[in-house]
């Protein structure tokens, strides 16, 4: 038989090889994944740092991105990039010392000193942290203030052994009877909410305590929240001192627990602390096309099973393109003159223009640019790839003002339009030449006789012939006087103009007509977006305008007006009547053009273009009346309509 020993040596074994067995199992099962930084910075690129932790503390390593998964908003987008990354622990060293901080510990030292000694082993050793030539770890040291709150006792720094001396030379032996754990780790979390993970609270006690269960769970839940893991350390013999809370806060934060016994008991504590010093760094494309909150999630594979994270919330501004056409600039013009007056208007040079289009970010995010659309007077007329230049070739397109815009589109399905630029596109033909008669043979005149007239005797006709034309011509300006006098008026301003042009280069500049004494009506600009400018008085009998300040009364600093561009004058009955001057871009009332050279009637309101300037005619103290019309429709006195309508501009 069996005997009885070796029974008990047996299950001993097959128990131990359990424990073992359990224990490695947990250490290699992934417990959690930790989400620290979301940067939106280069957005549509999102940068994902994460940790996913073991059961021993530590982050799993040799991970790939198909191991990783990412959904955004619930969807899930694909990893593009992955890349382990070195980087430093923040920790804060907790000093809860009480009273009972000078009492012998587990060793042959007093608590103190062993608290002392575990802070060396952390920071003046290779073993845990980054080696002390690139210190990226980061230390604080917190106390108690009295039996009710903490204070700093070193803030954050690098210089490991300053924070070794500052422990030591710490004044332990005016430590209260009690302290207040709980308002110590609550000061210590929120010191490290305001550094970037992995985050530690290593606390040195000597598990004396007067804190609820309730704080305790509070403690707990700030950590967790905060991503911070708390690593605890009781002083003294573990038969003294209650460690129930630094165990509880170890645990339910994914640290580690021990009672001090020596360097060798630190181990599963500082582990935790290297095995974090390693994140991932994940890089995905958002499909993010709104502005405000959004949330990720990340997943990891870990033998075969998926581990996801919590949901972390992130703010994005996203914005459509911004889109501006830097070529042609707005008021650009084309001036296409044809060779010959037959020619065909589509081969008249210039024909086409390029252009250019910049576009930018507004939410400084940059994004890949699918498409560019080009648009002529509100159509579409060319869609390209964003690298292709564009040649806008207008010789269809009328004479007038165009307007010219830009659209592109984003990877996102954004969409940016610039401001309407407009271009003026002018076409001169000459005028259709005399046609040159041919020549054919004359015959030879027959000599004109002389006419015979009874009474008078012989006449010679081509002595009598103009004088009988002039009769007639002078009848017929009578007859045209006396029904339609405002004709002749009308031709007689047209020759005084032109004797005008001619002897105003004989005359002294500067000499114009004295203004009237009172002011009888005015000319008020007007805005394209319809707000009105200060008037301008009509002062004179004959007010002239243009761009030359030599030659008019009103004058307009425009390239476009022409120097004497029209006329204003105040017959003898108090009618206003407008005269083209021969101006280059015409003069219109009422969207109708006056003739080159004629002239049309005003009445008070009527709205008046001289090229791109817009104004209205007012006539003091007085509103138009019912019969009052201008000559864009039934001229006062005439029964037949103008022929004249203002082209397409």
């Amino acid at each position: 038989m069996t005997s009885k020993p070796t029974i008990l040596r047996v299950l001993l074994t097959f128990i131990l090889l359990f424990i073992i067995t359990t224990s490695a199992a947990a250490q290699g099962t992934m417990t959690d994944l930790r989400v620290y930084q979301v940067d939106t910075t280069q957005c549509p690129l999102v940068r994902v740092r994460a940790a996913p932790l073991l059961g021993d503390g530590t982050v799993a390593g040799g991970l790939t991105k198909d191991a990783f998964r990412v959904y955004e908003n619930s969807a899930e987008r694909p990893v593009a990039e992955l890349a382990a990354m070195p980087i430093g622990a923040n920790i804060v060293i907790a000093l809860d010392a009480s009273s009972s901080i000078n009492s012998p510990g587990a060793t042959s030292k007093l608590r103190w000193e062993e608290g002392v000694t575990a802070v060396g082993e952390l920071l003046l050793t290779d073993n845990w942290l980054e080696e002390r030539v690139k210190r990226r770890d980061q230390v604080m040291i917190v106390g108690p203030q009295g039996d009710k709150d903490f204070r700093i006792v070193m803030p954050w720094s690098s210089d490991y052994q300053a924070v070794h001396n500052t422990a030591y030379l710490y004044e332990y032996k005016s430590s209260p009877l009690y302290t207040a754990l709980n308002a110590i780790m609550v000061g210590a979390i929120e010191q490290l909410k305001r550094v970037p993970p992995p985050r530690f609270v290593l606390v040195l006690s000597d598990g004396i305590d007067r804190t609820s269960a309730e704080a305790i769970e509070d403690v707990i839940n700030r950590a967790n929240a905060s991503g911070v893991t708390i690593l605890s350390i009781k002083l003294g013999p573990p038969e003294t001192g209650e460690a129930k809370s630094l165990e509880r806060m170890a645990r339910l934060t994914g640290g580690a627990f021990a009672t001090y016994t020596g360097p060798a008991s630190l181990k599963p504590l500082y582990s935790r602390v290297r095995g974090q010093r390693k994140q991932y760094e994940l890089t995905y494309r958002s499909a993010v096309t709104r502005p405000g909150k959004h949330t990720v999630q990340l997943g990891v594979l870990w033998e075969k099973n998926e581990t996801r994270s919590a949901t972390t919330e992130f703010s994005v501004d996203i914005r459509p393109p911004d889109v501006k056409i830097t070529e042609p600039v707005s008021g650009a013009e084309y001036k296409r003159i044809a060779p010959t007056w037959n020619a065909d208007p589509k081969t008249i040079s210039p024909r086409e223009a390029p252009i250019a289009v910049a576009i930018a970010w507004p939410d400084s995010c940059p994004r890949t640019v699918q498409q560019v659309s080009y648009i002529v007077d509100g159509t579409v007329i060319e869609t390209l790839p964003p690298d292709q230049p564009f040649v806008w070739d207008f010789s269809a397109l009328p004479r007038g003002i165009h307007s010219l815009q830009a659209e592109a589109k984003d990877e996102l399905g954004l969409v940016g339009r610039s401001d309407p630029v407009r271009i003026s596109i002018d076409i001169v033909i000459p005028a259709t030449p005399t046609p040159t008669p041919v020549p054919t043979s004359t015959p030879v005149p027959t000599p004109v006789g002389v006419i015979p007239v009874p009474g008078i005797g012989s006449v010679d006709l081509f002595r009598i012939l103009p004088i009988i034309l002039a009769a007639i011509a002078f009848i017929l300006v009578l007859i045209l006087f006396i029904r339609r006098p405002y004709i002749l008026r009308e031709g007689l301003e047209r020759v005084g103009t032109g004797v005008k042009h001619v002897t105003d280069a004989w005359q002294r500049k500067g000499r114009k007509e004295a203004p009237s004494a009172s002011v009888h009506a005015s000319l008020i600009p007007m805005a394209d977006d319809g707000t009105h400018g200060t008037p301008i008085p009509v002062k004179w009998s004959t007010t002239r305008l243009g761009f030359n300040p030599d030659e008019c009364e009103i004058t307009f600093n425009d390239s476009r007006v022409s120097k004497l561009h029209a006329r204003i004058v105040r017959e003898a009955d108090g009618i206003y009547r407008i005269y083209d001057e021969m101006s280059k871009n015409g003069t219109y009332v009422n969207d109708e053009e006056v003739p080159s050279g004629g002239s049309r009637s005003l009445r008070s309101g009527d709205r008046v273009e001289l090229g791109p300037i817009m104004l209205i005619f007012q006539i003091s103290g007085r509103q138009p009346s019912d019969g009052e019309k201008s000559e864009s429709g039934k001229e006062k006195g005439k029964d037949k309509t103008e022929p004249f309508s203002r082209p397409t501009r």
